[in-house]
């Protein structure tokens, strides 16, 4: 669940009206916030120190690979605008809402012969990112 902590609003020159909010000073609030209620790595289950450490790790790597899993996308072609977008926003998307759009997607694995077949079982408007990525993926793991 993320948290939207708020910051001293700045005034305006004429010193009545809301000025510009420094989205700087920001950043580290809602990074912490979403530390503590998408990812909850910063909850400690266990009551060892390294068990702790390792369970703080793991829910790190998962929002690096959210991080990573926008960053891996691509960007050229036809369609660069919109892909440029779709980018921007998995980049500033909540870990929660990343894990329901691309992780928690119904899929039916099935083995026919030498290959894997994944059938997608709904529709998602971010079933052409994650079908990018993964062909993305794909093609940097075979070099």
């Amino acid at each position: 669940m993320m948290r939207n902590v708020s910051c001293p609003v700045r005034r305006g020159a004429d010193g009545k009206g809301p000025g510009h909010r420094n989205l700087a000073s920001r950043l580290p609030y809602n990074l912490i916030a979403q530390l503590k209620g998408g990812v909850k790595a910063l909850a400690m289950p266990v009551n060892d120190l390294v068990s702790n450490w390792a369970y703080m790790v793991m829910a790190s790597l998962a929002w690096s690979l959210k991080a990573w899993s926008a960053l891996v996308l691509p960007e050229g072609g036809r369609w660069a605008e919109k892909y440029r977008a779709e980018k921007r926003s998995l980049l500033r998307m909540e870990f929660s809402t990343f894990c329901v759009a691309l992780i928690q997607v119904p899929c039916q694995i099935v083995r026919s012969g030498r290959r894997l077949i994944y059938r997608l079982l709904s529709y998602s408007p971010w079933q052409e990112p994650l079908l990018a990525g993964a062909a993305a993926w794909r093609t940097r793991s075979q070099c």
